[in-house]
């Protein structure tokens, strides 16, 4: 429930390059489908997004739902899950991941034919 602290370093890196665009998503167990799911979506982005440079501005940073497994989780945890509308599986929306990744690299198409300040 934690970006990893090398990746943490690479955006704080990464924000010191000012002219370099920069994406970023996180990957967690709500799927941000339906009300419940994406104010939770939301409410986990700006909790990762405090640790990161202030100031650093993401095009764009998403949440995807991830594979779950809740066979180690206790029963109020599998309770809670079931709550917001979670199941166990595999829960990746591989098309919404794939339009991302095509948006970024439409966005890095655009950057590379106009550089930044030129337009």
């Amino acid at each position: 429930m934690a970006w990893l602290p090398e990746a943490v370093d690479f955006l704080r890196r990464a924000f010191e390059v000012p002219a370099r665009p920069c994406w970023a998503f996180s990957v967690g167990g709500v799927a941000p489908d339906g009300f419940l799911g994406r104010r939770m979506a939301a409410q986990e982005v700006r909790r990762v997004q405090r640790k990161f440079a202030p100031g650093l501005a993401l095009h764009v940073h998403p949440l995807f739902a991830r594979v779950v497994d809740t066979r180690e989780v206790g029963l109020a945890g599998r309770a809670f899950w079931r709550a917001v509308g979670g199941s166990p599986g595999d829960a990746r929306d591989w098309p919404a991941i794939d339009r991302w990744a095509d948006r970024v690299a439409a966005q890095l198409e655009v950057d590379q034919v106009v550089p930044p300040g030129a337009a």
